[in-house]
C-alpha cells in the first residue's frame, strides 16, 4: 500500500515567484501541503495549488508551532509521513 504524505513548507517574506515553484515541484507527490506562512502580511492570494493548505501566522513563529501543526494534522488525518519544507527548499527527483 502506498503511504500517504503530508507536506509542510514554512514561507517568511518570500519571494513569491520562487516559493511558488519550489512548491509546485514536490506538491503533486503528496495529499496536501500546508503553507505555513509566518511573513507579516499575508500571501494566500499569491500562494497557488490545488491540495494547499494555507495557514497565516501574522508572526515570525518560525518553523516549530508548522510542525507541530502538521503531526496534529497527520494524526487526526491518518497521513503516514510529512515532508518538512521550507521556502527554498527544492525537489530534486532521482528517479
Amino acid at each position: 500500500m502506498k503511504p500517504t504524505i503530508l507536506g509542510v513548507v514554512t514561507l517568511y517574506n518570500p519571494d513569491l515567484e520562487s516559493a511558488n515553484n519550489n512548491i509546485q515541484q514536490y506538491a503533486p507527490y503528496v495529499e496536501k501541503v500546508i503553507v505555513w506562512d509566518n511573513s507579516p502580511i499575508s500571501h494566500q492570494s499569491q500562494i497557488v495549488g490545488d491540495n494547499l493548505l494555507y495557514h497565516w501566522t501574522g508572526q515570525n513563529t518560525y518553523i516549530a508551532p508548522a510542525i507541530n501543526y502538521a503531526w496534529k494534522y497527520a494524526q487526526d488525518n491518518n497521513y503516514d509521513l510529512i515532508l518538512i519544507m521550507d521556502q527554498d527548499s527544492r525537489w530534486a527527483n532521482f528517479s
